[in-house]
């Protein structure tokens, strides 16, 4: 509650005492006024003898009834004084009581208007659909598939979890993607003449053995996951399919030149024209896996805590 300052209520105070000083004033003039108007009439007066003197009596009596009627009218006066200052000090009283009263009532506290929040409009929640997850196998051109199995909640753990769980390949090397894929058979046999009049070896052409395998992931945890995410699945493991895939045509495609390269060349030239022959096909892988970096993972629109 907030009370008036002591300032404040040191002239209030002030102005009570000074109008009580006042009203004693006025009502000890008042009640002096009888006494006074005694003394103004005379007790008795003595008659001289003769008309003069009744007269003058009379003019006296005359004189002092007007001073009486004079006093009368000056106390009536004092008197309507007085009333009044009485009623002004009752209303400085209450003027006074009431400021006491505001100051002492504690102010409504005025909150300010809200301001409306546009909320944004709601978007429609994902599906949260369950579905059995059954392991998924995809068909690489030219290549036998091997599958490791992954599991996960989320599309960031589940390409983690391949990442992590690939196996290395025949040669032993690591491998550091969610699939790969190359020859597990590569044998290249050169077909030549010797001239017998000369001993010289000349190369005819090659016969190639070859045979491709596709190492890929397999997601197989949780049982049940929800549809989006099952979409999701497919679709990159569409793309691994045609990745994977196209390696595969890659060393196929060097297969099928090998034989002319070495064609009509001398037999001791075998190693180096497969040694080219091999860093071309390296190359050739490369130069599509940059291309390819460029793929972007599809957007998963489905719940991630589920």
């Amino acid at each position: 509650m907030n009370r008036s300052s002591p300032a404040s209520r040191r002239s209030v105070t002030g102005l009570l005492a000074a109008l009580a000083i006042l009203s004693l004033v006025m009502t000890l003039f008042i009640a002096a006024t009888p006494a006074a108007t005694s003394a103004l009439v005379p007790v008795s007066v003595a008659e001289p003898a003769g008309d003069s003197g009744a007269s003058d009596v009379e003019a006296v009596r005359q004189h002092n009834l007007r001073d009486e009627r004079r006093l009368t009218l000056m106390v009536s006066d004092v008197e309507a004084v007085r009333q009044h200052n009485l009623r002004d000090e009752r209303r400085l009283t209450l003027m006074v009581s009431d400021v006491e009263v505001k100051l002492d009532r504690p102010r409504a506290r005025v909150e300010p208007a809200a301001t409306p929040v546009e909320r944004p409009a709601q978007e429609s929640e994902p599906s949260s659909q369950l579905v059995a997850l059954a392991p998924l196998t995809v068909d690489v051109w030219n290549a036998e598939e091997r599958y490791f199995s992954i599991s996960g909640k989320t599309p960031d753990l589940i390409i983690a979890a391949a990442k992590a769980n690939i196996p290395s390949d025949l040669s032993g090397a690591d491998r550091y993607a969610m699939a790969y894929a190359g020859p597990i058979v590569w044998e290249h046999q050169p077909s030549y003449v010797i001239d017998p009049s000369t001993g010289s070896c000349t190369m005819t052409g090659v016969t190639s053995t070859t045979r491709y395998q596709a190492t890929l992931p397999q997601w197989t945890s949780p049982s049940n996951i929800p549809v989006e995410l099952l979409t999701w699945w497919q679709a990159v493991l569409e793309h691994i399919r045609q990745h994977e895939g196209e390696h595969v045509r890659i060393f196929e495609d060097f297969v099928s030149v090998l034989p002319a390269r070495v064609a009509g060349q001398a037999c001791g030239s075998w190693e180096a024209i497969v040694n080219a022959w091999s860093g071309d096909i390296v190359s050739a892988h490369a130069a599509f896996d940059a291309v390819e970096a460029g793929w972007d993972f599809p957007i998963y629109p489905g719940p991630l805590d589920w």
